[in-house]
């Protein structure tokens, strides 16, 4: 038997290896810098019936500045025009799901759908090339939905979605959310 001459193998295995752990490494580190999935929910399957009367409030919206916790003006990131799709979008997958939406004038002991929208504005997504550090956006948003029951004020349904961007109504992302918010909704 010969000897191993450790010299010689450490010199073969770093030589053809060293492309091989650079591409392994380089690899590791992109995924971890990977995005995760843009929307987040929270399943809990409920069914109310079939042609159950709802009303729907007018959405609640808040938006939040990350850093210092100080309320922001909606009107500054179309805060109105978010509210409106979020009505809009939410009293159309309702009526999709076979429910009745009641008008403004007898929603008196009904069921009534709460929405509420919190967007916290942080900084955006960065990169420091001193450092070779990426730092991702701060901002996200929370939409919450809940149906209760006038009678005795318990939560019938309830459910929270999550996007980590400002909310949009022309986004493609928002409206995934907001089907999202009532997929465990059954008709």
């Amino acid at each position: 038997m010969g000897r191993i001459n450790v010299r010689s193998f450490t010199r073969l295995f770093y030589h053809r290896n060293v492309p091989l752990i650079v591409t392994l490494l380089c690899i590791a580190f992109f995924n971890s810098c990977s995005t995760e999935k843009a929307v987040i929910e929270r399943k809990k399957a409920t069914s109310l019936g079939e042609g159950v009367s709802i009303y729907i409030q007018k959405p609640i919206i808040n938006y939040r500045d990350m850093e210092d916790d100080s309320p922001l003006n909606p009107a500054d990131y179309n805060g109105e025009e978010v509210s409106k799709a979020l009505f809009d979008l939410s009293k159309k997958i309702m009526i999709e799901k076979s429910y009745n939406i009641l008008p403004d004038s007898e929603h008196q002991n009904y069921l009534s759908l709460i929405l509420k929208l919190n967007v916290y504005v942080g900084p955006g997504a960065s990169w420091n090339p001193l450092s070779r550090k990426i730092k991702s956006g701060m901002t996200r948003t929370v939409i919450s939905g809940s149906i209760v029951d006038p009678d005795d004020r318990s939560h019938v349904w309830l459910n929270r979605v999550q996007i980590r961007e400002l909310p949009d109504p022309e986004s493609e992302k928002f409206r995934e959310a907001i089907q999202l918010l009532f997929s465990n909704l059954s008709k």
